[in-house]
C-alpha cells in the first residue's frame, strides 16, 4: 500500500502522542503529523485522512470529506479499530480520486452540459424574519404538489431555516450524504449521486441535506456559493431550484431575483436604493411585500410611471390562519388560506415569466 498520511488533531499533546505511537506499532505504511487543535493547521490535499477527538462537523476545512474524518474518544479508542477505519477511509478517498480537477471553475447559470432546463430562482430579503423562507417554501411546495415541477430547495444561510416549517420526519436527515460531502465531491470533481443529497416532504419538494453541522457561509465564499448552485443546476436535473440566501446580497446573472420585504415592518423606509424595483440591473426581478392588503401582482414602473417589462412588484396578502404551529415549534404553512391564494398567483408567475427562455423574459 502506498503511504498513509495521517494528521492528528487532538486537545491532549499527551492522547496524540500515544496515538501516534500505537498506530506505529502496527507495522502499517503510515505517516502520521500533528495538526494543531480542531485542525487549525490543516492544508489541502496535504493527508489523507485527519484523526480527531472533537465531534467530527466541527473545525473541519474544505480538503476534508466528513468520512475521511476519524473520531477518536481518549476513554475508550482502540488502536486496530482507528486503523480498520484509516484503510478503509483511504482505500475510498483513493478510488474517488480519479476524477477531473476542473469541475469547480468558473459558471455562470444557464452554462451547463446538463439538462438545460431547470430555472435558478434567487430569494433574498433586505432584513430577517421578512418572509422569505417560507415565501420559497410556500412556492415549491405550490409548483411540485400542485404542477408536478420538480423542484429543489438550496438553503445558504447560516440556519437551515426550512427545518422549522417541515414535519420531524422530514426534517431528520435520511439521505445517505449531505450537502457538505456533496461540495466536496463536486469541489474536487469525484463521482457522486444527487440522489443521495437530498430528501423529499409530503408535496415532493427537494431538500439539499447539510446535516448537523452545515453551516454553509461559513464554509464558503461568495465566489465558492456561486459556483456550487451552478454546478447544482447543471447536474441536478430538477426543473426548479429555489435558492434561500436570506439576507445575502447574492445577485447572479441569468437567475430571478425575489427581493422580500414587509409592509408592516418599520425598517422598510431605510430600503437601500439599489433594492429599489426602479434601479435594479437588467435581470428578472420580482419585489414581493408580504403582509399586503391583497394578493395582486403588476408590473413595476419608472419614476415617468412607464411600465417596466422585467421589473415587477408582488403584494402578498396572509391572515393568522395561514401559518400554524405547533407545540413543538413547527410551523405549518397552510396552503387553503389568503397566504396560498398569493403563492399560486406568484408560482404562476414564475411558470408562465421565469418557465420562457431567458431571451424572451424581456
Amino acid at each position: 500500500m502506498k503511504p498513509v498520511t495521517i494528521a492528528v488533531s487532538v486537545k491532549n499533546p499527551g492522547f496524540a502522542a500515544d496515538l501516534a505511537r500505537g498506530l506505529s506499532l502496527l507495522d502499517r505504511p503510515y505517516f502520521i503529523e500533528f495538526a494543531g487543535e480542531k485542525g487549525v493547521n490543516v492544508l489541502e490535499n496535504r493527508w489523507d485522512v485527519l484523526l480527531v477527538d472533537f465531534d467530527k462537523n466541527e473545525g473541519l476545512t474544505a480538503c476534508f470529506e466528513p468520512y475521511r474524518v476519524i473520531r477518536a474518544d481518549e476513554d475508550t479508542c482502540r488502536i486496530s479499530q482507528i486503523s480498520s477505519q484509516v484503510d478503509e477511509a483511504v482505500r475510498r478517498y483513493r478510488d474517488e480520486c480519479t476524477g477531473s480537477t476542473d469541475a469547480f471553475k468558473e459558471r455562470t447559470i444557464g452554462t451547463g452540459t446538463g439538462s438545460g432546463k431547470t430555472r435558478t430562482v434567487i430569494f433574498r430579503s433586505l432584513w430577517g424574519g421578512a418572509g422569505t423562507t417560507s415565501l420559497a417554501l410556500a412556492a415549491g411546495r405550490m409548483l411540485s404538489g400542485a404542477y408536478g415541477e420538480r423542484v429543489l430547495y438550496l438553503p445558504f444561510t447560516p440556519r437551515d431555516g426550512s427545518l422549522l416549517y417541515r414535519r420531524d420526519a422530514e426534517a431528520e436527515n435520511t439521505a445517505e450524504g449531505n450537502g457538505m460531502e456533496l461540495f466536496y465531491r463536486m469541489r474536487n470533481g469525484r463521482p457522486f449521486h444527487f440522489s443521495e443529497y437530498v430528501s423529499c416532504d409530503y408535496t415532493g419538494l427537494e431538500y439539499l441535506n447539510w446535516g448537523s453541522g452545515g453551516a454553509v457561509p461559513g464554509l464558503m465564499s461568495e465566489k465558492e456559493q456561486l459556483q456550487f448552485l451552478c454546478l447544482c443546476a447543471e447536474q441536478a436535473e430538477h426543473d426548479w431550484i429555489l435558492a434561500d440566501f436570506g439576507t445575502g446580497d447574492m445577485v447572479i446573472p441569468r437567475a430571478v431575483q425575489i427581493l422580500v420585504d414587509n409592509l408592516l415592518d418599520c425598517r422598510t423606509a431605510y430600503r437601500r436604493p439599489d433594492d429599489d424595483p426602479k434601479n435594479m440591473s437588467e435581470e428578472l426581478q420580482l419585489t414581493v411585500q408580504n403582509r399586503g392588503l391583497e394578493n395582486r401582482l403588476e408590473a413595476a414602473s419608472d419614476p415617468d410611471g412607464e411600465r417596466r417589462q422585467k421589473k415587477f412588484v408582488m403584494e402578498l396578502m396572509d391572515d393568522g390562519e395561514s401559518f400554524v404551529t405547533d407545540d413543538a415549534g413547527k410551523v405549518e404553512i397552510v396552503l387553503s388560506k389568503s397566504y396560498a391564494a398569493g403563492i399560486k398567483i406568484f408560482s404562476e408567475w414564475l411558470l408562465e415569466t421565469v418557465g420562457k427562455s431567458v431571451e424572451m423574459w424581456g
